[in-house]
């Protein structure tokens, strides 16, 4: 994780109120959109992961890039019509998520869900594997909220496999496998 997805996340937890919006980008150059939209005051977050690699001179490096190429957050620092102004303007092709294809109106990600999202994607977690939804649903597990940890505040099902404990986070099209003592979990209610 880059330091300044750091930032971010410690700017999320005192502006818990604002809603993200979701970008799709047209363009390989993720980090010149973010540029643009942090220029005009916009707080952004791009999902990243390290990736190792060997450089010319044979020594092992790590960088970060994008976990997905063609998706960017940007917190709702702005009302919808100065956004859309300043989506306009930009250089690079980008469109806003929508509610639906007929709706004009953005879909916006609650900033909870944003949070959690933004600590999932931290490196330092133990995120053991993505794993298709069909095989999610297929995993008993009770709904718990983690309530010690660097997982504080989840929510998700407690499911266990090879004699270990995991939190088990489903989107709409993938889940996700974190790593996680049961004992810091208590069941939701």
């Amino acid at each position: 994780m880059n330091p300044d997805n750091t930032n971010v996340l410690a700017e999320t937890t005192q502006s818990a109120a604002l809603p993200w919006y979701a970008l799709r980008l047209f363009t390989y150059r993720p980090y010149a959109v973010r540029d643009y939209l942090e220029d005009k005051g916009l707080h952004t977050f791009i999902p990243e992961s390290y990736r190792d690699y060997e450089d010319k001179d044979g020594r092992h490096r790590r960088k970060p890039e994008p976990v997905v190429n063609n998706l960017l957050f940007v917190e709702g620092t702005v009302d919808d019509k100065t956004f859309r102004t300043i989506i306009q303007q930009c250089t690079f092709p980008v469109s806003v998520l929508r509610k639906n294809k007929e709706s004009q109106a953005y879909a916006l990600i609650s900033a909870s869900e944003m949070h959690e999202f933004q600590l999932a994607c931290n490196s330092n977690l133990p995120i053991v594997d993505l794993m298709p939804l069909a095989d999610c649903r297929l995993k008993a597990g009770d709904p718990v909220v983690v309530h010690h940890g660097p997982l504080k505040g989840f929510t998700g099902r407690l499911v266990r496999m090879s004699k270990k404990y995991y939190l088990l986070k489903e989107t709409d099209h993938f889940g996700l496998l974190m790593k996680v003592s049961r004992w810091c979990c208590q069941k939701k209610i």
